[in-house]
């Protein structure tokens, strides 16, 4: 079961409270994954570890939430299961933060895109057309222009809804 606020760096080893519970399972369903509710997290595959990762960050009610290449070895249907988690927590008020490579996972979830190279920021604006950019073009997407399909990566940060 996902374990809402655990004390910090210890392992829960008793029972959990019901309202911690409760709590766990809405965080789960947010995400998915109610079915799995009683298996241990290190059973599940890497995009269901990355699922019970945001549901635990979703028990504290963030503001915000930083993540760092949660796309990273994620199938393509793991990747859309995480873009729609990502922009339900966006929709509801979370702001969500994304340093992430997938550019095509950037482009359909984020509102904003930063692209940084080399530690400078290259460019800035609406994710959806952010690799029309021929900074970010010849940087990263290669010296064409290619179709959003094919637009491969790109460092940056990008962020999505919630407010400042």
């Amino acid at each position: 079961m996902a374990r809402c606020r655990p004390s910090s760096g210890s392992r829960v080893t008793g029972p959990l409270s019901a309202a911690t519970s409760a709590e766990a399972l809405v965080s789960l369903g947010l995400v998915g994954l109610v079915d799995v509710a009683d298996q241990e997290a290190s059973t599940l595959s890497l995009g269901m570890r990355r699922l019970v990762e945001v549901a635990r960050a979703m028990c504290a009610q963030p503001r915000a939430i930083l993540l760092d290449e949660p796309a990273s070895g994620l199938s393509t249907d793991e990747v859309e299961r995480l873009g729609a988690v990502l922009q339900a927590m966006a929709e509801s008020g979370t702001t969500v933060v994304l340093i992430e490579h997938n550019f095509e996972f950037v482009t359909s979830v984020a509102d904003t895109a930063h692209v940084l190279h080399a530690g400078h920021l290259i460019a800035s604006g609406p994710a959806a057309t952010i690799g029309e950019s021929q900074e970010v073009t010849e940087s990263y997407l290669g010296s064409s222009r290619p179709r959003v399909a094919d637009r491969g990566t790109a460092d940056g940060i990008q962020a999505r809804g919630g407010t400042s």
